[in-house]
């Protein structure tokens, strides 16, 4: 008897949904301070900017919201080398332009890569 085709897609759903709740639980970044009343606007010291001035770079959430698209988009069998990649770039095309991925972005993708 082999393996049923549903079962089969429904364990593939419930994996790659495990991979979405992990980026959901992304530690937000340190350096940003969230302006009460309004969970998307956040403010963060000048001197920490860098040379990034992109919102999505230091917004946890968007970081988040990218590496999930990246996971519904992608095959589950090609998923691990897409990650691998991102992680050894340091960033990803995103709606047509390239983004940098924070570090607390890839520490937290390497986690799953790790277990």
């Amino acid at each position: 008897m082999g393996i049923n085709i549903k079962q089969a897609v429904k364990q593939a759903q419930l994996i790659k949904q495990s991979i979405i709740d992990h980026f959901l639980d992304m530690p937000s970044n340190p350096d940003t301070q969230v302006l009460s009343g309004n969970p998307s606007c956040y403010t963060i010291n000048f001197s920490k900017i860098g040379d990034n001035w992109s919102t999505r770079y230091h917004s946890m959430e968007s970081q988040a919201r990218m590496l999930i698209d990246v996971v519904k988009k992608t095959r589950l069998e090609e998923l691990e080398k897409r990650l691998r990649t991102i992680i050894a770039s340091g960033g990803m095309r995103y709606q047509k332009r390239w983004e940098k991925i924070h570090p607390i972005a890839i520490a937290h993708t390497k986690k799953i890569l790790e277990d």
